[in-house]
């Protein structure tokens, strides 16, 4: 199966609503928020000094191989469904988009959360890279689907550089908490 095949999935807090960009925030309102169980104000406020520098190089890194991002910061995916994700939330929604909906020239990978991906120690061969969707296939082909800690759930995140198709798909999310979904 190939990566245009699938769904990419987008969890987010249900009180911010879907495809709301914690880095398109004040400093000062943003590190208030309870993101992702950090519990201090200290925790927030790195966290997204490090996400913005990690932004700020995977869209170098994008424009470098081609690609048209039409926006600064991205909207970030999961390619296939990943609930432990949503779980970082506290009343969590996700919102279901076929990755052939996207524009190529606007959609990146990272095969792991583009934060650890870019973050990590090792000297595996996907630290911090950024891939197009010509790219990824080959790079799952290689290392496959199931990797990574144990400690941490690995999955392949797909950053959306481009608001266009999440527009057409924003009423199409699922509130987890009345969910009849199989797990």
């Amino acid at each position: 199966m190939k990566i245009n095949d699938l769904y990419a999935y987008h969890y987010y807090e249900k009180e911010y609503g879907p495809c709301a960009c914690i880095l398109e925030i004040p400093y000062q309102d943003a590190i208030l928020i309870n993101h992702k169980n950090m519990k201090t104000e200290v925790e927030r406020l790195y966290y997204m000094k490090q996400r913005l520098m990690i932004e700020r190089n995977m869209r170098a890194m994008f424009i470098k191989k081609g690609g048209l991002p039409r926006r600064n910061n991205a909207f970030y995916f999961t390619v296939g469904r990943n609930d432990f994700i949503g779980e970082l939330f506290v009343d969590w929604n996700f919102v279901e988009i076929p990755i052939s909906e996207f524009d190529p020239k606007t959609i990146t990978f990272t095969y792991c959360d583009s934060f650890h991906a870019f973050k990590r120690k090792d000297d595996h061969f996907t630290k911090r890279k950024v891939y197009t969707i010509y790219e990824i296939d080959e790079v799952i082909d290689r290392c496959g689907w199931n990797f990574g800690e144990k400690k941490i759930p690995y999955y392949i995140e797909m950053q959306v550089w481009d608001d266009t198709v999440l527009k057409k798909y924003s009423n199409n999310v699922h509130n987890m908490k009345n969910s009849n979904l199989e797990w």
